[in-house]
């Protein structure tokens, strides 16, 4: 797996391939939301697939807190 946020080393926004990160973003969405979205749509019960749907977001959030917090990044497109 690849991975997804700009090493330390890089400064964001310069050198010749510093939106490299997306096309692995894509891939990776490309190859777990369908399985994702087959998995909602054949469950039936709408209480399952709401928390299926927030468990999702809330793991997504987290995990980008995560990755923010343990590497000492700046969260947002301007920051430092």
């Amino acid at each position: 797996m690849t991975i997804n946020f700009i090493p330390g080393y890089v400064i964001a926004n310069e050198g010749c391939f510093y939106w490299g990160w997306y096309p692995a973003c894509e891939l990776q969405i490309f190859l777990v939301l369908p399985i994702i979205v087959h998995y909602i749509h054949k469950t039936k019960s709408k209480a399952i697939q709401s928390v299926v749907v927030i468990t999702g977001v809330l793991l997504g959030m987290g995990i980008n807190a995560y990755v923010i917090a343990s590497n000492g990044m700046a969260a947002g497109l301007f920051a430092p």
